[in-house]
């Protein structure tokens, strides 16, 4: 995936590894005990029945998903991995993973013989693609597994209810080389505070599954719940759980929900103070000048931008930890730095080089997505999804 990854162990000054072979001072610490911490907390939530699937798309929600794959294959209560495309599959694969890997998104059928060269299993969502699979089973070379995607209200991908049995017989009568493993829904609000939208559907794709065990065409694997529901509908766990956000820590949507309390943040990004600055009245900084300063003002400027993960349009809403206190951007983020307002900070402690949290914790304060993700009118997925690749990745033990 194109992340700088970077290993520090017991011992070794969390300074010095971070500028390890010349990297940016602009770095993000997955802290791997949370990460297995809430991998606990989701599998004691489940039945002995109920498998749970990691789910790592997007780099693993901007957490490294080359960082955690031997992680994840090494813990025994993740039986599964999801992801959004193939390419994030072969990472996987690449890194070492033997697990059942399931590419939820769409997988275009010119890619359908690598997928099953390497034992990945695609999403089927459509009754067209019946007739291509026809032609990969007259000349397949391996065995290429499915799970089928049932539309029940997202509106997104997937067959309606009534063609999953004729999806299903087409599929019987392409042979060995097509192997379908299992069938999935997906909820479009179970983070909500109203819940009556997901219960229809988990109603409808309940009767579908009851259809299918009528007519002994029931898939092994049926699966609908996401992080929310998994929480918060033991209803709704069936065979396996699909679980993303909730192992990092991030919430799908703070107002509706709480998540237990095990439930931790896995990421911090930080930075360095590269320069200090002080204006005088009336002087501006950035492109633009968007920033004027009204009075004497010192500014410190950080060496992380927009191409890091910092969104430009809400430059103005975004704060920073820095010696325990709450310091705004201002001004317009550049591509690659961008300017603190640290005047409230005692002058006297402030220097270049000095640490600053973008997101994480610092003496009582905390700065987390979530908190982001209010300010800036998005949800926390968003916030760390956008921390780009060329962020170097910290693994702390």
């Amino acid at each position: 995936m194109g992340t700088e990854l970077l290993s520090c162990s017991d011992g070794i000054d969390m300074s010095v590894c971070s500028f390890h072979n010349d990297f940016r001072p602009t770095w993000a610490e997955i802290y791997l005990p949370a990460f297995e911490s809430n991998v606990r907390t989701i599998a004691h939530r489940l039945g002995p029945s109920t498998q749970l699937m990691a789910v790592v798309k997007a780099n693993a929600y901007g957490h490294s998903l080359v960082a955690l794959a031997p992680v994840l294959q090494k813990n025994d209560l993740v039986q599964r991995l999801g992801v959004a495309t193939l390419s994030e599959a072969f990472v996987l694969r690449q890194e070492g993973v033997t697990k059942p890997i399931l590419v939820l998104g769409h997988t275009p059928d010119y890619s359908w013989d690598a997928a099953a060269r390497h034992n990945i299993t695609v999403t089927l969502h459509d009754l067209i693609q019946c007739k291509t699979l026809g032609s990969f089973a007259a000349t397949a070379l391996g065995v290429l597994p499915v799970h089928l995607k049932v539309e029940t209200g997202l509106n997104r991908l997937g067959l309606a209810p009534g063609a999953v049995p004729t999806m299903l017989a087409k599929l019987a009568r392409l042979g060995p080389a097509v192997r379908v493993e299992g069938m999935f829904t997906h909820f479009h609000s179970a983070h909500a505070p109203d819940l009556k939208p997901t219960m229809l559907q988990l109603r409808r794709f309940l009767d579908l599954i009851e259809e299918l065990e009528s007519t002994g065409l029931r898939p092994s694997v049926c699966h609908c719940a996401n992080s929310a529901a998994t929480l918060r509908l033991p209803s709704a766990h069936l065979d396996m759980v699909r679980v993303g956000g909730a192992l990092f820590g991030l919430h799908p949507d703070f107002h509706s929900f709480d998540y237990p309390a095990s439930i931790a943040p896995v990421l911090t990004w930080r930075t360095r103070i590269a320069q200090l600055r002080t204006l005088t009245a009336g002087m501006g900084a950035g492109y633009d000048h968007a920033f004027r300063a009204a009075k004497t003002t010192r500014i410190a400027v950080v060496p992380v931008g927009y191409a890091d993960g910092l969104l430009r349009c809400c430059s103005a809403r975004r704060h920073a930890l820095l010696h325990g206190q709450i310091v705004p951007f201002v001004g317009n983020f550049c591509m690659d730095q961008a300017f603190l307002d640290v005047t409230e900070v005692e002058e006297a402690s402030v220097q270049e080089g000095d640490e600053v949290i973008l997101l994480g914790a610092d003496d009582s304060l905390d700065l987390w997505s979530d908190d982001v993700a209010r300010d800036e009118g998005t949800i926390a997925y968003d916030v760390a999804t956008r921390i780009a690749a060329r962020v170097p990745r910290l693994l702390v033990p």
